[in-house]
């Protein structure tokens, strides 16, 4: 179900036939589970469109709790305006309200992938440029790439720094990240992560390429962390050439 409710948040349930609001809020519980308890609040029945009337909003009498999740159920005995057959099938939908904001740390802080991005993560989302303006390295990290203004709220922020391999970093997100709930972090809190080496790689041209007859039989590749490469170079014969390329798929 959805996540990072609003507290005063209201409940709509639509149905495929008109029903009463007062009529089906007997057959229909809101349970909350918070802090390792449950409860069973009290709610208000209102019709949620009197368009169709085919749906009914549920008003707590109370707010919810921060970091609650709440499962609504409707009865398999709820019925309908007309006829005398009830739904015949439970039907159950959940949510959960946002919680105090939080920072998690950094993903896979003891091996982070000095190609990537650092990945910081929250609950709730909050916005990212805040976070990059709000967090420092001790040896100081530059931003590989600025991407100004443009800007977006997310649990998890991705940062790409210049960073480099078998390295450990000291960070610091200070006091006064806020998420859209209005809550805030109100205090430094220091975080540290390792980078890994660069994953070895080997690469080279391929498809059809030129050498030249008169030089040496030399190709280039490129290759990172690698000790040795092994590799072989053969003559094809002339008359083998269409049937060669043809298994290499060129054209």
């Amino acid at each position: 179900g959805a996540r990072f409710v609003e507290l005063d948040h209201t409940i709509l349930i639509e149905f495929n036939q008109p029903v009463d609001p007062v009529a089906v809020s007997k057959h229909i519980s809101l349970e909350v589970s918070a802090q390792g308890s449950k409860t069973f609040p009290a709610y208000t029945a209102v019709r949620g469109d009197t368009t169709h009337q085919r749906s009914v909003r549920l008003r707590p009498t109370v707010p919810f709790a921060k970091g609650a999740s709440i499962i609504a159920r409707c009865l398999a005995s709820l019925p309908a305006v007309e006829g005398t057959l009830s739904m015949g099938t439970e039907y159950v939908s959940s949510f959960a309200t946002y919680g105090d904001l939080t920072f998690l740390g950094v993903a896979d802080s003891g091996r982070i992938d000095p190609r990537y991005a650092l990945p910081f993560r929250f609950t709730p989302p909050v916005s990212r440029k805040d976070v990059e303006s709000l967090v420092s390295f001790t040896p100081p990290l530059k931003l590989r790439e600025d991407i100004g203004e443009y800007d977006w709220t997310t649990e998890t922020v991705s940062l790409a720094y210049e960073f480099e391999p078998e390295r450990s970093y000291h960070g610091v997100l200070k006091s006064g990240l806020h998420d859209r709930f209005s809550n805030v972090i109100t205090k430094d809190i220091p975080f540290t992560f390792t980078t890994g080496a660069y994953e070895p790689y080997v690469t080279m041209a391929q498809g059809i390429g030129i050498i030249e007859a008169y030089e040496k039989h030399r190709y280039p590749f490129r290759s990172l962390n690698v000790e040795a490469v092994s590799a072989r170079m053969g003559l094809v014969d002339t008359s083998r050439i269409v049937p060669v390329m043809n298994g290499l798929r060129v054209w």
